[in-house]
C-alpha cells in the first residue's frame, strides 16, 4: 500500500534493511531502495513464473527495487559472522 509509513519512510530516505526470518542462519542486507513505478516485461514475467502472481495491476501496492550494500550472515552457535560489501560492481567478504 502506498500510504503505509514504509512506503512513505521509502520516498524520504532510500535507505533500507532486509533480514531473512532464519533464526538458525540469519541473514541482513542493508542498501538503497527507490519504488519500480514501471516494471519491465522482464520483472513481470519473472513474478508470474516464479509466484504465479500478476503483477500488472497493482495500484494499492508499492512494488520496490533494492540495491544491495552490504550483507552479513552468521550460524547460530557459531562465533564467526561474514559481511559482504558490494564495491565496483563485485562482493567481496569480510570475516571476523
Amino acid at each position: 500500500d502506498n500510504s503505509t509509513v514504509r512506503a512513505r519512510n521509502l520516498d524520504t530516505s532510500g535507505a533500507v534493511s532486509v533480514a531473512l526470518a532464519d533464526t538458525a542462519s540469519p541473514v541482513i542486507i542493508e542498501g538503497d531502495a527507490a519504488r519500480n513505478e514501471e516494471p519491465t516485461a522482464e520483472v513481470l514475467a519473472e513474478f508470474k513464473r516464479k509466484y504465479d502472481w500478476d503483477i500488472t495491476d497493482y495500484a494499492n501496492r508499492c512494488l520496490i527495487r533494492i540495491a544491495p550494500q552490504k550483507m552479513m550472515f552468521w550460524k547460530v552457535g557459531s562465533d564467526a559472522v561474514v559481511r559482504w560489501r558490494f564495491r565496483s560492481g563485485a562482493w567481496h567478504a569480510h570475516s571476523n
